[in-house]
C-alpha cells in the first residue's frame, strides 16, 4: 500500500519513474492521454487535484501535454490521410486515362503516330488449367473434337488476360503504347496451358498534318525547295524558310555561292507556288546575305501573306536581279534564262545532303556531262568548273549499287530496304551488288521486337560499298 500522488489516497500503487500512482487514476491518466473529454472536464476541477503532491500535478500537466501532442499526431495523420486519398483518386484517374489512350499493336510502326523512345521489351504471362473433362463432362466425343469450342473460348480469355499484364507491366514503364506483340503458347502434361505476350514498351505522340500545323499561328515554320536556278549565276538558292509571326509572316533564304564571289545584300523577285499551281509574287525584295555552315542565310523579310495561303504553299521560286559585292551593284541581265528543277528528282532532303545546288542528276550526253549543279561540261573536263566536283567520282553514282542505295534512303523501315534488294535479285539474277540479303532479313526480326532498324539496315548497305 502507498499514497497515490494524484489523489492523495491510500491504495495499491505502481511506482513510475516520476509519481506513484494508484490504479484508477493510471487508468484515468491513459484516458486523458486518448482524449476522453468528460474525464479531463473532471481533473479540471480544483478539488480533484486538491490532495495530489507536486510531483503528482507536474506528472498531470505533462499527461495533458501527451494527450496534446496526440491529438496533433492524430489531426495530421487524417490530414495525411485525405492528401493520400486525393493523390491515389488522381494516380487512378491519371492511370485510367493512360489505359484509354494505350495502343497495343502487332505491327513495328502506329499509322499516325510517331515513336520518340523505346523502353524496352515487355511481357505478360498467365496461365490456365483446361479443366474441359471435369467442367463439361466430358465423353469420348468430346475428346475428339466435341470440346473445341470450349477450349478456343478459354484459350481466347487467356490471351486477353496476358497482354492485359503486359500493358499494366507497360504503363509501369512509362509507356503509352506497345508495338511489335507476339504471343506464344506453351502447354504442360498437367492440362495447363501458359500464354505468353511479349512487345516493345514505346512512347509515342500523334503525327501533325501540315494542315494542323499551319493552324497554330504563332512561331511555325515551313521549308520550302526553291525550284528554278540559272546555270550562269554562280549564287544558288536551295530553300526557303517561311515564319508563321502572331500578327506576320517573314520569309529567309538559303543558298550557296560558288566560286570566290563575296556577296554583302541580293534584291530578288519571289514566287510563292500553292498545291494549286497559284502564284503569290513579291517583287524588289532586299536581304542582307549572313554566313551559314552550309552557304548563306539572308536576313529575314516580313511579308504580307494570308493564313489560309501559308498553309497550301509547297514550292518557291526566286530570281537575282541585283548583288552588291565590296559596295558595288551588280544587275543580272534579263536575259538570263532560269530552269525548273525535275521535282521528282531534286527534293528538299536531297537538297541538304549534297548542297543548296543540287538540281540535277549526273548524266552523260552526247556533247559531255551534266553535273548536280546543272553545269554541262566537256568530256575532257575532269572537274566541273563551277561547282569543283570530279567526273570521276560522279561516274560511280550510275552504278546499281549506288541508285539502290539512294532509293533505300527514301524507305522508312529494314522491312521495306530487304524487300527492295530481294525485288532487284530476282529480277536480276546475275547483277550482284554485294549487299548481302541475310543480313537484311535479319533485321526484320530485330525489328518487329524493338522497332525500327532502317539506320542498322543502311549501315549493312553502306559496309558492301565498293571500292571503286
Amino acid at each position: 500500500m502507498a499514497v497515490c500522488e494524484i489523489c492523495g489516497k491510500e491504495k495499491n500503487c505502481r511506482t513510475l519513474s516520476r509519481a506513484i500512482i494508484c490504479e484508477e487514476c493510471f487508468s484515468d491518466l491513459q484516458k486523458i492521454r486518448d482524449g476522453n473529454a468528460e474525464v479531463i472536464d473532471r481533473y479540471l476541477l480544483p478539488s480533484t487535484l486538491a490532495q495530489a503532491s507536486a510531483r503528482g500535478k507536474e506528472y498531470f500537466l505533462e499527461t495533458i501535454a501527451e494527450k496534446e501532442k496526440n491529438i496533433e499526431k492524430l489531426d495530421k495523420a487524417k490530414e495525411r490521410a485525405v492528401e493520400n486519398a486525393k493523390k491515389d483518386e488522381e494516380l487512378r484517374k491519371s492511370e485510367a486515362s493512360r489505359i484509354k489512350n494505350f495502343i497495343m499493336t502487332t505491327t513495328p510502326n502506329i499509322e499516325g503516330y510517331e515513336i520518340i523512345k523505346y523502353l524496352g521489351i515487355v511481357s505478360g504471362e498467365y496461365s490456365m488449367g483446361t479443366g474441359l473433362f471435369a467442367e463439361l463432362d466430358a465423353g469420348i466425343s468430346d475428346f475428339l473434337g466435341g470440346s473445341a469450342g470450349a477450349y478456343s473460348s478459354k484459350l481466347g480469355k487467356a490471351k486477353i488476360k496476358a497482354t492485359n499484364i503486359m500493358a499494366q507491366n507497360a504503363l509501369k514503364m512509362g509507356a503509352n503504347a506497345v508495338v511489335g506483340i507476339d504471343i506464344d503458347i506453351m502447354t504442360t502434361n498437367a492440362n495447363i496451358f501458359i500464354v505468353c505476350a511479349n512487345g516493345t514498351a514505346v512512347i509515342k505522340k500523334p503525327i501533325k498534318s501540315p494542315v494542323e500545323e499551319a493552324k497554330k499561328d504563332f512561331n511555325t515554320q515551313k521549308s520550302l525547295l526553291i525550284t528554278n536556278y540559272c546555270v550562269e549565276i554562280p549564287i544558288r538558292f536551295g530553300r526557303a524558310d517561311i515564319y508563321a509571326k502572331k500578327d506576320a509572316y517573314e520569309i529567309e533564304l538559303k543558298g550557296k555561292i560558288l566560286g570566290d564571289l563575296h556577296v554583302d545584300a541580293i534584291n530578288v523577285d519571289i514566287k510563292l507556288v500553292t498545291v494549286f499551281d497559284e502564284v503569290i509574287s513579291y517583287d524588289g525584295c532586299h536581304f542582307v546575305v549572313l554566313k551559314d555552315d552550309n552557304g548563306f542565310k539572308t536576313s529575314k523579310l516580313e511579308i504580307s501573306l494570308e493564313q489560309n495561303d501559308f498553309s497550301i504553299i509547297k514550292s518557291a521560286k526566286v530570281f537575282l536581279k541585283t548583288y552588291v559585292s565590296q559596295k558595288d551593284a551588280y544587275v543580272i541581265p534579263d536575259t538570263c534564262e532560269y530552269t525548273d528543277v525535275d521535282e521528282d528528282i531534286v527534293s528538299l532532303e536531297k537538297r541538304e545532303s549534297n548542297g543548296y545546288e543540287y538540281c540535277s542528276e549526273f548524266e552523260k550526253v552526247e556533247n559531255g556531262w551534266i553535273c548536280l549543279c546543272g553545269k554541262l561540261n566537256a568530256y575532257d573536263e575532269e572537274q566541273c568548273p563551277l561547282c569543283g566536283r570530279k567526273y570521276t567520282l560522279l561516274e560511280k553514282t550510275l552504278s546499281d549499287y549506288y541508285k539502290l542505295y539512294v532509293q533505300a534512303q527514301e524507305l522508312s523501315s529494314a522491312k521495306e530496304i530487304y524487300e527492295l534488294y530481294k525485288d532487284f535479285y530476282d529480277n536480276n539474277p546475275d547483277n550482284n551488288v554485294g549487299v548481302s540479303l541475310s543480313a537484311l532479313e535479319s533485321q526484320i526480326e530485330i525489328e518487329r521486337m524493338y522497332g525500327n532498324r532502317k539506320a542498322k539496315a543502311l549501315a549493312i548497305i553502306e559496309s558492301a560499298q565498293p571500292d571503286d
